[in-house]
């Protein structure tokens, strides 16, 4: 049975983000992809701005990095909808930016 509050997004987030999120989960006793659950919920709390991270971080982050098709709560696809109408970025990259920004303020 399909769950309709859930939705399919992919992103390719770089090797140094799955490094950094597997001992976060582990710590947490939960998988990966409920880590990343978890920290979209944050991120929905915390609202950041990104106006400061450069592009160029998108770019540098795309040579190590690895496909993941993440299924996230339709909530959090219409809050992210509405942060790209605002930036103009994709809503995977936007996704992978907000990934980045909640790695570096935890590490």
């Amino acid at each position: 049975m399909k769950n309709e509050n859930i939705k399919c997004i992919n992103v390719e987030l770089p090797v140094s983000f799955h490094l950094w999120l597997e001992p976060r989960a582990k710590s947490n006793e939960r998988a990966k992809r409920s880590e990343i659950k978890i920290l979209c919920a944050e991120m929905m709390k915390l609202n950041p701005d990104l106006s400061g991270m450069e592009e160029s971080i998108l770019e540098s982050h795309t040579k190590n990095a690895k496909w993941a098709s993440l299924e996230l709560p339709l909530s959090f696809h219409l809050w992210l909808e509405n942060r790209v109408k605002e930036s103009e970025r994709s809503k995977a990259d936007e996704l992978k930016l907000l990934c980045l920004w909640m790695q570096q303020q935890e590490s």
